[in-house]
C-alpha cells in the first residue's frame, strides 16, 4: 500500500488505497472461480485418506466434495512468482511523496535558520 501511495502522490492516500482494495476484492472473486475450474477430482487413494469429511458421517457437510487443488496451486504459485519477479525487476518509480516531504522539510529548516540567525536575534 505504501508503494501505491508513493507512486500516486498528487492523488489522495485514501483514493489510492480504496482503488487498490477494490481491485484486490475483484481479483479474489475471479481467482476463486478460476481455482475451482482448475481443481481436479481426488483419486481413490486421496479420498480414503482425506480429512475434510469423516467417513460414515451424515449431515450438510457431506454435500461438499473435496477436490485436489494441486494443479491450481502450482499454476497460481508460478503466476505470482512471475508477477513478483517482474514487478521487482521492471517497476522503477519516483518516490514523489517522499521528495515533496523532503522539500517541505528543507523549506521549514531554511525558514527556522533565517529566523534564528544572529542578526535577527540581536535586532529583536
Amino acid at each position: 500500500m505504501e508503494l501505491a501511495v508513493e507512486t500516486t502522490y498528487p492523488g489522495a492516500e485514501a483514493t489510492s488505497f480504496g482503488l487498490i482494495h477494490l481491485a484486490t476484492k475483484i481479483e479474489g472473486i475471479i481467482l476463486t472461480f478460476v481455482m475451482e475450474a482448475l481443481s481436479q477430482p481426488m483419486t481413490y487413494y486421496e479420498k480414503i485418506h482425506q480429512k475434510c469429511v469423516s467417513p460414515g458421517s451424515h449431515g450438510d457437510h457431506d454435500k461438499a466434495t473435496p477436490k485436489d487443488m494441486t494443479v491450481a496451486m502450482m499454476v497460481f504459485s508460478s503466476l505470482y512468482c512471475f508477477l513478483a519477479v517482474t514487478l521487482i525487476v521492471f517497476f522503477k518509480t519516483e518516490y514523489k511523496r517522499m521528495k515533496a516531504e523532503r522539500r517541505q522539510h528543507a523549506k521549514e529548516k531554511a525558514i527556522i535558520s533565517v529566523d534564528s540567525s544572529p542578526e535577527n536575534v540581536i535586532n529583536t
